[in-house]
Formats: structure tokens, C-alpha cells, sequence
């Protein structure tokens, strides 16, 4: 009597034991659930707007245009300096004039190139961390840049004279022509980092929607697990 009473005490000791077991299980597997849900996915829905808000600010028809409008500008600046070569403008007061504009332009066109690579580094910064070697591009682009934009200011420096003439205003159109390549190098560039934002933004939502349907089968999971582990504690008949 006193060793079946013990071996039943036992297997009620046991079955307790499994049974809270089985329930911390099922509690864990819910805690995963709302981890998934409530934290993963809500991240990935940021991440997911983040990119789609960049696209929408930079757009890729802008892009297309951006390539376009540099390649004319690229085109036009090559004839000008060709014209200017070969047939140099008048001098005095208005040859200082018009080197005072082309100067101008070539800021100009600087400050545009130099507004694009900020504006497509908006969007890099909304794309995951696997997104590194985008950003080490973008690093890299922002050193050339740096680069064009210093020897444009040493190319402006030596020309701006009283009295340019020919050789003067070569030199500032020959830093346009530098500048509007940059840029265009730059649209190739852009170019691939949308379409490349284009396609983490779809990886992130494939993601999100795992994460929904994992939420939902992990909470199921879970709710049974613990139940069942509820049931395995019940006295048997």
C-alpha cells in the first residue's frame, strides 16, 4: 500500500513537472509570437515606408531625366569649349563678364551633381544593414566629389583675372566639361541604387509577410502547447 501510494505521488510529481514544463513551453512560444509581431514586424514596416518615402522624393523618372539633362549639358559644354578654341570671344570688360558667368555655371552645375548624391544617399540610409557595400559606393562617390569640387575651386581661383582672355575662359569651360561628366557618372550610378532600393523594399516585404504568418502559426503553436500541457496535469481515471 505505502509503495503504491509512493509510486502514484511519483507519477502526480512527474506529470506536474512535464505539465509546467509543457506550459512554460507554450508561454514562450506566445512571447516569441508577439516578439515577431509586434517588434520585427513593425520594424520592417518602418523600414518598408522609409524606402517607399525616399523612392517617391527622389523618383525614378527624375532619375531618367537627371541623365538626360546631364548628357545635353555635357554635349553642350563641349561645343562652347570647342568654339572657344577656335575662335576666342572678344576681350576687355565683357570677356570678364562672360567669365564671371561661366563661372557661375560651373558652380551651378556643381551644386546640382552635389544635390544628387545627398538626395540618393536619403535613400541609402533607409535600406537594411545588407545594404553595406551600396554605402561604401556612396563613400566612395562622396570622396570623388569632394575631389572635383576642390580642384574646380583651384581652377577658379587661377582664372578669375582682370584681364582673361582665351586661355582663361578654356580653363573654366574645361572644369564645366569635368563636372557635367562627373555628373552623368553619377545618373549610372543613382540609377542602380534605386533599382537596387527598389529591391530590398520588396525583400522587406516578402519579410513582413513571413513575419505575419509566423506570428499567427507560432500563436497557435503556443496556445496548444500550453493547454495541452494544462490537460497533462489532469488526474487520470
Amino acid at each position: 500500500m505505502v509503495v503504491k501510494r509512493l509510486t502514484e505521488a511519483q507519477a502526480k510529481e512527474d506529470r506536474t513537472r512535464r505539465s509546467r514544463r509543457l506550459m512554460l513551453l507554450g508561454f514562450a512560444i506566445v512571447l516569441v509570437t508577439f516578439v515577431v509581431k509586434e517588434i520585427i514586424r513593425d520594424e520592417l514596416k518602418r523600414d518598408i515606408d522609409s524606402i517607399d518615402i525616399a523612392l517617391k522624393a527622389k523618383g525614378a523618372a527624375d532619375t531618367d531625366f537627371s541623365a538626360t539633362a546631364n548628357e545635353f549639358t555635357l554635349n553642350q559644354k563641349l561645343k562652347q569649349l570647342s568654339d572657344e578654341l577656335t575662335s576666342p570671344k572678344t576681350a576687355g570688360i565683357l570677356s570678364t563678364i562672360r567669365l564671371l558667368d561661366e563661372t557661375l555655371e560651373v558652380r551651378r552645375l556643381y551644386d546640382i551633381v552635389a544635390n544628387n548624391v545627398d538626395r540618393v544617399s536619403d535613400v541609402l540610409e533607409t535600406l537594411p544593414k545588407e545594404a553595406k557595400p551600396l554605402r561604401v559606393q556612396r563613400d566612395d562617390v562622396r570622396r570623388d566629389l569632394e575631389k572635383v569640387h576642390k580642384h574646380m575651386e583651384e581652377v577658379i581661383a587661377q582664372n578669375t583675372v582682370p584681364t582673361p582672355d582665351a586661355r582663361n575662359h578654356a580653363l573654366i569651360m574645361l572644369e564645366s566639361v569635368e563636372v557635367a561628366a562627373f555628373g552623368l557618372t553619377h545618373d549610372y550610378w543613382e540609377r542602380g541604387v534605386m533599382e537596387s532600393a527598389k529591391r530590398w523594399k520588396t525583400v522587406l516585404e516578402a519579410r513582413y509577410i513571413l513575419c505575419t504568418w509566423a506570428s499567427y502559426f507560432l500563436y497557435i503553436v503556443g496556445v496548444v502547447v500550453a493547454v495541452a500541457g494544462k490537460l497533462y496535469d489532469t488526474e487520470p481515471k
